[in-house]
């Protein structure tokens, strides 16, 4: 008898656990009220419902034997993750849990409670002081993901525009933007792994680099190991961001209970050896874990593809990727849009036209094709 893995999403962060599930022996349900997407053409059964209609996503899995649901990538899945494996009554954090995680002021009141080192919170009423002083601030949406709707507000700001409901004011951190994951384990953080990150004008995410050299391990273990003690933590993967400032502190941004998305499980694979998705899928099957890892002998980087503007989508530079391969600095890459589709300009994450993961063997070199692939016109718009 078949035995199905469930995924709930089909974007291209999604497509690397489509094929890892795939290639270890399941047939894989794919979820997705975008049937155009490559993850619903990879899916041995593409159902195209949103994962949010929890009923008749539960009705369509009912004559199937489900070992596990799984996503990626995605925050706003999780609330809708955990009523389906409810009802499938399979094992996933409370949904209660998540919606502690996901409220990013419940969560950063938790964090300054437990007197972690996070950028200080705000009430609007105070702004109008504070920005007058020449302070800068971060406004974020209380339940949210993808930087969507995240922006800095200075004197110029209005701030009538935002309200305690729904955003929440934190202080600007002058400093240098990490990310990564981490993998946590009856009760303990087994494993992270940073990054190097770039954002675009709208302070959307689009560049990782894998530079673990320039990253003290030690400290960041010990911070985060009392968060996971203090919340407690349910065990399994986070994503998180962080600022390091220019005394070398770092501050906790931010905590996902999900893996991360813009290709940071490929990152963490090439550099690594380790495999999240295996991971993950192996923890929710209930199976034995035995994570080993091994050093590369490269340092790999992302770039996530974007449009600038609005426009119709004339093509891709396929001249600068046979640059990047012939010169062995490319890893793979994805053209994820096809040619006469309308682009959105990219101010959210799943805005994103594609990727391009590139290699090297020093890190002043990683950094220096970074800013060769950022400073190239990808996308060809009418």
């Amino acid at each position: 008898m078949d035995k199905y893995i469930v995924v709930l999403g089909s974007g291209i962060f999604q497509v690397p656990l489509i094929k890892h599930t795939k290639s270890s022996g399941f047939k894989t349900i794919v979820v997705s009220n975008c049937p155009g997407d490559l993850g619903m053409q990879l899916a041995d059964i593409a159902v195209p419902v949103s994962y949010t209609e929890v009923e008749r996503v539960y009705e369509v899995l009912k004559p199937y034997k489900v070992l596990a649901v799984l996503s990626c990538a995605s925050e706003a899945v999780l609330p809708f993750q955990a009523k389906l494996c409810e009802r499938l009554k399979l094992p996933f954090r409370e949904l209660e849990f998540i919606n502690q995680i996901i409220n990013k002021r419940n969560f950063k009141d938790r964090l300054l409670e437990l007197r972690a080192r996070t950028p200080q919170l705000f009430e609007i009423d105070e702004m109008n002081n504070l920005i007058k002083d020449g302070n800068t601030f971060i406004a974020k949406p209380v339940v949210g993901s993808g930087s969507e709707r995240v922006e800095i507000i200075s004197g110029k700001t209005d701030l009538k525009r935002f309200n305690k409901s729904d955003y929440l004011i934190e202080a600007f951190i002058n400093g240098s933007e990490l990310g990564g994951d981490l993998f946590v384990y009856q009760g303990k953080v087994v494993f992270f792994q940073v990054t190097e990150k770039y954002s675009n004008k709208y302070l959307v995410p689009n560049a990782h680099l894998v530079v673990s050299s320039m990253v003290d391990y030690q400290s960041l273990s010990f911070e985060f190991q009392q968060v996971v003690d203090g919340f407690p933590l349910k065990d399994g993967f986070y994503n998180f961001d962080l600022i390091k400032d220019r005394e070398g502190s770092y501050y906790i941004i931010d905590f996902g209970a999900r893996i991360g998305g813009n290709c940071i499980p490929l990152l963490i694979n090439l550099s690594t050896g380790i495999n999240e998705f295996d991971v993950m899928l192996k923890c929710a099957l209930g199976e034995e874990l035995h994570i080993t890892s091994r050093k590369s002998d490269f340092f790999y980087g992302v770039y996530i593809l974007g449009a600038e503007k609005e426009g119709r989508l004339n093509g891709y530079n396929t001249a600068a990727i046979h640059d990047l391969e012939s010169s062995g600095q490319l890893e793979e890459y994805l053209f994820s849009r096809d040619v006469g589709e309308d682009l959105g300009v990219f101010k959210a994450g799943n805005k994103n036209a594609g990727y391009i993961i590139f290699k090297s063997r020093t890190v002043d070199d990683l950094r220096c094709i970074h800013r060769k692939i950022a400073a190239t016109e990808w996308l060809i718009l009418k």
